[in-house]
């Protein structure tokens, strides 16, 4: 028996496949943001995640896995994509990021403007002034 074929039973067994959508619908546990979650190789992780891994191949470091469907449940790999955590976030309708895009200033009163906005590996946006004077007041206590 292949080595995967025990995860892939797994998974198929803690699923249903949706007709109409043409989603997998996840049936089993759920984790924080009400994903999926998974024991896969000894490691929580999310079936979604498990379910490209063994569809698609490895995802490379560094990638998120987009719901194409919009379907946080879905485990369906065709579903599925490899993004930069910014096109993910880009690509989040009504969610926190719509709002957060549409922002034009940080909480602070900085403009999110080109030369003030930097995007943080985790793909949101955040304010260069913000960051900077964090970073002076830290320097100061360090040497204070």
């Amino acid at each position: 028996m292949p080595k995967n074929a025990g995860y892939l039973e797994r998974l198929w067994e803690k699923c249903i496949p949706e007709p109409n959508s043409g989603c997998w619908l996840w049936l089993g546990a759920n984790g924080r943001g009400g994903y999926s979650a998974f024991r896969f190789y000894g490691r929580d992780t999310s079936a979604h995640r498990a379910s490209y891994v063994l569809h698609k191949g490895l995802i490379s470091p560094g990638l998120h896995i987009d719901h194409l469907c919009g379907v946080r449940c879905c485990i369906n790999p065709e579903h599925l994509e490899a993004v930069t955590p910014t096109e993910n976030h880009r690509r989040s309708p009504g969610s926190q990021g719509a709002h957060k895009r549409a922002q034009t200033h940080c909480i602070h009163g900085h403009e999110f403007d080109q030369k003030n906005t930097y995007i943080t590996p985790s793909g949101h946006r955040a304010c260069r002034r913000c960051r900077n004077i964090r970073t002076k007041q830290m320097m100061e206590r360090r040497s204070g």
